[in-house]
């Protein structure tokens, strides 16, 4: 693909029988309710789409699910990061031959590596590849912090490393920094930063140079709507619109992934919403209140009802 990668790149979440084996139909869906929504990208399977819970082999087959439902719409963003590397490398292989636009990888989570190490997995997986490598600069224990002179450095030393999601505690920071130098640096390889955290900070991170954001699935429509009315110039719109979903953000983080396919169904989605087992935090009456309060507010807002 030609320019820059920019806008709102969600994350599906990949869906399970009853048996909890995975159900590639299923996830096709929840791929098309993204595109239905107005994604500008797609990406998985990476933390959003519980990758630390599949196998090799389920990983593959639900990016090629992904890929086959995109048919060519918008990019596809590859998950690849492993506990070793050799898997990385395996994994981004596989992405690229398949039809992935571009890989993104975060530092092995489970044993932690040195930055020596660190340099070396996102060296082998870079030398495997041709596509763009997106590094996830990602808060620990699930990832582990860069400094943004390691992250240039890994950008100007390795060729396929374009872009950086960052999602840290520093994330405005950091942002600025970046798109500083992004903008101050001619000749520059570095083509953008993307931002995380379910886009509760998106305005704020626009306006600090974000070109877009990775937000999981259930409300990809609401961060859509926000971004294209930041990309019309109005800030003061995006502003207002995005302290009207802000509850809808807030909600994701608030229960985390073990809500996201259960908001889904809430939305008309025709999937199981059940998770692997992660001791993900169990929706209460309580919570479920809470959810039906938030629906009612964004209502009005939604693009997308089956």
């Amino acid at each position: 693909m030609s320019g820059q990668m920019r806008g709102i790149y969600t994350i599906p979440p990949v869906v399970y029988h009853d048996d909890l084996t995975v159900d590639c139909e299923g996830t096709r869906r929840a791929v098309r309710f993204c595109l239905d929504c107005g994604s500008h990208g797609i990406v998985m399977p990476v933390y959003a789409s519980e990758y630390f819970v599949l196998s090799a082999p389920e990983r593959k087959a639900v990016l090629e699910a992904a890929v086959a439902e995109v048919d060519g719409a918008v990019p596809v963003v590859a998950g690849v990061s492993a506990g070793y590397v050799a898997e990385a490398v395996d994994l981004a292989r596989h992405a690229e031959a398949n039809g992935a636009d571009a890989v993104i990888a975060a530092p092995p989570h489970i044993v932690k590596v040195s930055f020596a190490e660190l340099r070396d997995y996102y060296r082998q997986i870079n030398d495997a590849i041709h596509i763009p490598i997106f590094i996830q600069n990602l808060f620990p224990p699930l990832g582990m912090p860069m400094s943004v002179d390691y992250m240039l450095d890994l950008v100007n030393t390795m060729e396929n490393v374009r872009y950086i999601k960052e999602e840290t505690a520093r994330s405005q920071f950091i942002i600025s920094e970046l798109s500083g130098y992004m903008k101050n640096t001619p000749g520059c390889r570095l083509e953008g930063v993307m931002a995380g955290n379910g886009a509760r900070n998106l305005v704020f991170e626009y306006m600090r140079g974000a070109c877009g954001t990775m937000p999981p699935a259930q409300f990809a429509d609401l961060a859509v709507a926000v971004w294209d009315v930041l990309e019309s110039g109005d800030i003061k719109k995006a502003m207002e619109l995005h302290s009207r979903c802000l509850p809808a953000f807030i909600y994701g983080g608030t229960y985390g992934v073990g809500c996201y396919k259960y908001i889904l169904t809430r939305r008309g989605l025709d999937i199981n919403p059940v998770c692997r087992p992660a001791n993900w935090p169990q929706l209460d009456i309580q919570a479920k209140w809470e959810l039906d309060r938030i629906l009612d507010l964004v209502d009005p807002l939604m693009k997308v009802r089956y």
